[in-house]
């Protein structure tokens, strides 16, 4: 039962156009979709620690910042606030644009129109870390953003963007505000 949820929600994710990882409370991938998985056999953006078995950056200097952003979701008076940053490829020094956000089994059931039975030892909260890919991102869909991340529709539409590899000021001329 527990791997057909996991196929659902694999399913479910690779329509975002997102590389996208659940993760535990020690940063362990519980569940990830195919785009994601391309990510982590490239090895030059995103790992999986041999001994921890938790999801680290490739890039030093992405590390402290991946795991403060991991680190709050985590924490109480962060509950449901996004992080968003930037991880850089060892190999081209390209910048992926990446949220995490605490998810729990309310989000995750609001991909599918039935419920997704989805239990981790009963140990919430997840956290779901997406990444945009530059070179293949169509921008994923306002109202499935707006649903996994929590935010407003406006708010939606502004992450699509920039997932899209828009800046802010491009959004903004665009949007007219």
């Amino acid at each position: 039962e527990q791997q057909q949820t996991q196929e659902k929600l694999q399913d479910i994710f690779d329509r975002l156009d997102l590389a996208i990882f659940i993760i535990d409370q020690k940063f362990r991938v519980q569940v990830s979709n195919r785009l994601a998985n391309k990510i982590l056999k490239r090895g030059d953006l995103i790992l999986i620690d041999k001994y921890s078995k938790s999801l680290v950056s490739a890039h030093k200097d992405c590390s402290e910042q991946f795991y403060k952003a991991l680190k709050k979701c985590l924490s109480e008076n962060k509950k449901n606030e996004q992080q968003t940053f930037c991880l850089t490829s060892t190999i081209d020094n390209q910048r992926y644009v990446t949220w995490a956000q605490s998810a729990n089994q309310e989000h995750l059931a609001q991909f599918n129109d039935k419920a997704i039975p989805f239990h981790l030892n009963d140990a919430p909260p997840l956290i779901a870390v997406l990444v945009s890919i530059p070179q293949t991102h169509t921008g994923p869909p306002v109202d499935i953003v707006k649903s996994i991340l929590g935010v407003t529709k406006a708010e939606a539409k502004l992450a699509a963007a920039l997932a899209n590899g828009e800046t802010l000021k491009s959004y903004a001329l665009q949007a007219k505000i």
